[in-house]
């Protein structure tokens, strides 16, 4: 994904998303039935956009299909790597 997308609505996020146009760091309460209904993925469900937020967590939408693309998967591995907390020393 290389767009951007901004806005004080949550909605108009959580419709972004579901477009595919954008992960989206949405509260569980938003989207709970939709990620168990299976339209849409928490794809970083550990990592908390606000650590002061325990509902926040960020989501990426995909298109529907019996087997998600090998770049789609590699793309949220990235970035569940790179937004993981630092382990201490």
């Amino acid at each position: 994904m290389d767009r951007l997308a901004r806005s004080n609505s949550g909605e108009a996020l959580r419709q972004a998303a579901f477009d595919g146009l954008c992960l989206a760091p949405l509260p569980a309460w938003m989207v709970g039935r939709d990620v168990a209904a299976g339209r849409l993925v928490a794809c970083l469900p550990e990592h908390r956009a606000n650590p002061a937020d325990q509902h926040a967590t960020i989501y990426a939408a995909h298109a529907h299909g019996p087997a998600v693309p090998a770049k789609t998967t590699a793309f949220v591995a990235h970035l569940r790597a790179a937004l993981a907390p630092a382990e201490a020393d």
